[in-house]
């Protein structure tokens, strides 16, 4: 069984969160596009909104661009966090992005699952398509890469990758310490008649 909690290497935390919001911010590149009033990949703003949400739903920009905001933000969030940029308050603030980006993944791969066994979506649409063959596992990867982030760091923080060059047992390359109070290789002062 996989540990959620467990620590993250630094080298994996920072994969996942440059993965995570690299997905949020192409979500917020299309946002801002769509607010200019183009329909790609659709033909008309009705069959976006539909084979977007399976719903018609207004794409204007008083209602795109503040999704435009949360999705930079969240994206933000993500990658400082994924890098423990920032102080305390910042890594705080970061960590509750991220944490708040698995959430929104899983909630919307859960209503995918439902979507996929027929339940508010019709197997004949677009949209039912695209849920079962990009939304939702989409979701459900990343959210997971989301939340792995999240909870590892909350309960551990993430462990640092060795340093280059460091000997196994070290931390940051310093040199492991003698069991008898001496630097490896370094006589003590008692064995050459020296006086400490």
């Amino acid at each position: 069984m996989v540990d959620v909690f467990a620590p993250l290497a630094a080298a994996t935390a920072r994969r996942l969160g440059t993965a995570v919001a690299a997905l949020l911010t192409a979500d917020a590149v299309l946002h801002a596009f769509w607010a200019t009033g183009a329909t790609w990949p659709a033909e008309t703003t009705e069959g976006l909104s539909y084979g977007l949400l399976n719903a018609d739903v207004p794409f204007t920009p008083p209602i795109l661009l503040p999704l435009c905001a949360v999705l930079g933000t969240a994206a933000l969030g993500v990658f400082a966090y994924s890098r423990s940029l920032g102080g305390p308050f910042v890594r705080s603030a970061a960590r509750l992005a991220t944490a708040g980006v698995a959430a929104g993944m899983t909630v919307r791969a859960l209503a995918g699952v439902g979507w996929a066994f027929g339940i508010g979506a019709d197997s004949d649409t677009t949209f039912y398509w695209l849920n079962l063959a990009l939304y939702t596992p989409v979701c459900v990867g990343f959210g997971y890469a989301a939340a792995r982030l999240a909870a590892a760091g909350g309960r551990r923080g993430v462990t640092p990758s060795p340093s280059h060059g460091s000997a196994p047992g070290t931390v940051h390359g310093t040199a492991p310490r003698s069991t008898h109070g001496s630097a490896r290789g370094v006589m003590p002062a008692r064995a050459t008649g020296q006086e400490a």
